[in-house]
């Protein structure tokens, strides 16, 4: 409960930072998912997480944790998908350091993340297949619409390169993702040749920061979960040194960090898969009993490139 209750304290903080009308929409997206026992995927719950994602980023202490690959608050993230572990990582990680970074993959076109000094400082660039409803020109971010199995970007150009669950769709079919876009041409090394691309658009002793769902490896048309097997193949493909690796896993209690062991069995969430496949949103009726969101275990790693 401590842990659940200091999260709240800062959501509550957070809206009395924004103005009125925000503040009460916020109240408004809460109350709908929280009147739906909060399940995932029903009503608010999108912009719930994306609340709850906001506080986790202004709690420094909870920074440090992730930073520092120390235990999470108890209840942290219960019934939210892998995004409320991988970004207060990658935001942790990064700190407020100048520089080009580059999104490979879109993960941080929103609102509540470009908005962060962590962003604001860099010159931020968004690498996606195709150009999405919403984009944040005014604010200098830069958009470029590639396939990242070949990046029309010279070499050593990145400071920073963040790809926040993006690998595991390479060369799979992307439509449900972007619409009319297709990337047919799958082969099993499709992953491992983006990676290569991801380093080679990176300075030498800049950081590529990845995140990929782990567990019981599988193919689900749409996306890949990673394995300790191919989760080592990745890492042997970046030229440098893993300067950290740490993994999480998810349980009826929440998110806490594991180790790799741990996490190899862990299953991703069959109703959300299935959606993904089929086109369509998940049945919040159809999750199962430990309110898993989407994946149950997710691995960060921090690459320095040689």
């Amino acid at each position: 409960m401590r842990g659940r209750n200091s999260i709240h304290r800062i959501l509550r903080a957070c809206a009395a930072e924004i103005p009125a009308v925000e503040r009460t929409r916020a109240r408004a997206r809460r109350r709908s998912f929280e009147a739906s026992g909060r399940k995932p995927w029903s009503p608010g719950y999108v912009a719930y997480r994306d609340d709850y994602v906001s506080a986790a980023l202004a709690d420094g202490d909870l920074l440090r944790a992730f930073h520092d690959a120390t235990p999470l608050p108890d209840g942290y993230g219960i019934g939210l998908d892998e995004r409320c572990i991988e970004l207060p990582w990658l935001f942790a990680q990064l700190g407020c350091e100048s520089g080009r970074l580059l999104d490979a993959g879109s993960t941080l076109n929103h609102s509540h993340l470009v908005q962060r000094p962590e962003l604001q400082i860099r010159e931020l660039h968004v690498l996606t297949l195709a150009p999405e409803a919403t984009a944040f020109w005014r604010d200098g971010i830069s958009y470029l619409y590639a396939d990242l199995r070949e990046i029309p970007i010279r070499d050593a150009y990145y400071d920073d390169v963040a790809s926040i669950s993006t690998l595991e769709h390479i060369g799979h079919d992307n439509a449900v993702y972007v619409a009319g876009r297709k990337s047919f041409e799958a082969g099993e090394g499709d992953h491992l040749d983006a990676a290569r691309e991801l380093a080679r658009v990176l300075k030498p002793g800049g950081r590529l920061l990845v995140t990929v769902p782990f567990g019981k490896g599988h193919d689900y048309g749409t996306f890949r979960v990673f394995d300790s097997t191919s989760l080592a193949q990745l890492v042997d493909v970046v030229p440098g040194t893993v300067e950290s690796r740490s993994f999480y896993r998810y349980s009826r209690n929440g998110w806490q960090i594991a180790d790799e062991a741990a996490c190899a069995e862990s299953a991703y969430a069959a109703e959300v898969a299935r959606a993904g496949a089929e086109g369509r949103p998940p049945d919040p009726e159809r999750l199962d009993d430990d309110r898993a969101a989407a994946a149950r275990a997710v691995a960060c790693v921090e690459f320095r490139k040689s």
